[in-house]
């Protein structure tokens, strides 16, 4: 599934139970940010597990904030390491779902 927007994202993560990871930039254009919608979500859907991807300077206040919650991989990367990275987030428990992959 994919949505356009974080009202999308909020309307399908409340409707559609069986939604159980979300993958999303941290830069997003438009009404808010990747990192702002992911905890947005994860209050929600407590239960969701949440991949960040970014191309941000290492250094930037924003990339700091969400690899503090969340788990991110950072851009370039591959088919292998974006399956790496998934597989990892949906391994972990919540309680420790962030960091960097």
């Amino acid at each position: 599934m994919e949505a356009s927007t974080p009202s999308e994202a909020l309307n399908l993560v409340e409707n559609v139970r069986e939604i159980s990871a979300i993958v999303s930039d941290i830069v997003m254009p438009g009404e808010s940010n990747g990192y702002a919608t992911a905890q947005l979500l994860r209050r929600v859907r407590p239960d969701l597990s949440i991949l960040l991807v970014t191309g941000l300077p290492r250094g930037d206040a924003l990339l700091q904030q969400a690899q503090a919650d969340f788990d991110l991989i950072r851009m370039p990367f591959d088919q292998h390491g974006f399956q790496r990275a998934g597989k990892a987030v949906m391994a972990r428990p919540l309680a420790t779902n962030a960091g960097r992959i």
